[in-house]
């Protein structure tokens, strides 16, 4: 699939290419790197601004503007007493993804083209078990390469 074309290197296993698709940024990654760029704390500032129990911190005013503003949202409502209510800041973090979405994207067209279920294609993937013959059949033509290239050693 064309999809995956610019992650598929020659010679590549599926479980290398998997561990390359697992490195890229996750949604949460991206939200947490915008909010440093914007609010211009420290990493370790920011992580406690995130926090989700009682003894994260609250941002000063100038910043609480700027991410108001930025988020289009009050800032009542990006920073309320109970840090984990829905539409505070706190919850947008905590509610995205952590892992890749071409990572997710992949696993699920797996289960889809092979009809496994996600806790078997996520050992497939990385080299706990091996598929059948038909399954590595389709995730080859799925990708484009070899199945000798994707499964070297019959794994």
């Amino acid at each position: 699939m064309k999809r995956y074309a610019k992650y598929v290197k020659a010679h590549q296993s599926l479980v290398q290419l998997t561990e390359q698709l697992a490195t890229l940024p996750s949604p949460r990654t991206k939200f947490f790197n915008s909010l440093l760029d914007l609010t211009n704390l420290a990493p370790n500032t920011l992580k406690m601004v995130l926090c989700t129990t009682s003894s994260g911190i609250t941002p000063g005013r100038n910043v609480k503007k700027q991410l108001a503003k930025e988020l289009k949202v009050s800032e009542q409502a990006l920073f309320p007493e109970n840090r984990q209510i829905t539409g505070s800041l706190v919850s947008m973090y905590i509610g995205l993804s952590n892992k890749s979405l071409e990572y997710d994207e992949f696993v699920k067209d797996i289960c889809s083209i092979t009809n496994a279920p996600r806790k078997t294609v996520i050992s497939w993937i990385y080299g706990r078990r091996s598929p059948r013959l038909y399954a590595k059949k389709r995730i080859a033509a799925l990708l484009g390469s070899p199945m000798s290239h994707l499964f070297p050693n019959g794994n």
